[in-house]
C-alpha cells in the first residue's frame, strides 16, 4: 500500500478506476488530445488523466477527466488557478475535474466549483463516489436539462 503522504498523481488516478468499472464506463488513461483556442501558445496537445470515448454517455459525446491530488497545502494549489483558467478551456471536449487528497483548502475547491459552466467545465468532485454517481447518471441519461446558473451559484451534483 502506498503511503498517503507520498501519493503521486498515478496513485490518485488509480483510485478512480473502480468508479469507472462500477459505472460500466471504459475510460482510457493518459490520453493525448489536441489543444483548441489560443490560451496555450505553442502547445499542440494536452495530456488528460482519463478520456471517456464517444457513445458511452447519453448527453455527452466524450469527456476528459483531470485528476489533481494534493496531500499537503502548497504550490500545487497555485497551479490549479492556471489549470482552471487556461487548460480546461483548451480541451477539445468537456472536462470534469477531480480534486483528491487532504491538502486542498475549501477556498481552492470553491474557486474550482465557481468556474463550472455546465458546458466546457462540467463538474468538480472531491471523491470517487461523486464521480461514480455522476457517471452512472450520465450513462443512463438520467439528467434533466442542463441548468446554467444565472446567479453564479454552483449547482450541486443532485441539482443537475
Amino acid at each position: 500500500m502506498v503511503n498517503p503522504i507520498n501519493k503521486s498523481g498515478q496513485d490518485y488516478e488509480a483510485i478512480l478506476k473502480p468508479a469507472f468499472e462500477r459505472a460500466g464506463i471504459h475510460a482510457i488513461p493518459q490520453q493525448r488530445l489536441p489543444v483548441i483556442g489560443s490560451l496555450l501558445p505553442g502547445k499542440k496537445y494536452i495530456m488528460v488523466d482519463y478520456y471517456v470515448t464517444p457513445g458511452q454517455l447519453k448527453d455527452y459525446s466524450n469527456i476528459a477527466i483531470s485528476v489533481k491530488g494534493l496531500t499537503t497545502q502548497g504550490s500545487e494549489q497555485d497551479k490549479l488557478l492556471s489549470h482552471v483558467d487556461r487548460y480546461i478551456p483548451s480541451h477539445p471536449c468537456p472536462v470534469i475535474l477531480i480534486m483528491l487528497g487532504d491538502g486542498w483548502t475549501p477556498e481552492y475547491i470553491q474557486f474550482a466549483k465557481d468556474n463550472v459552466d455546465g458546458r466546457q467545465f462540467l463538474a468538480v468532485f472531491t471523491s470517487s463516489d461523486e464521480l461514480f454517481l455522476w457517471l452512472k447518471r450520465a450513462k443512463d441519461g438520467d439528467f434533466p436539462k442542463i441548468k446554467v446558473p444565472t446567479n453564479n451559484k454552483q449547482l450541486t451534483l443532485f441539482e443537475l
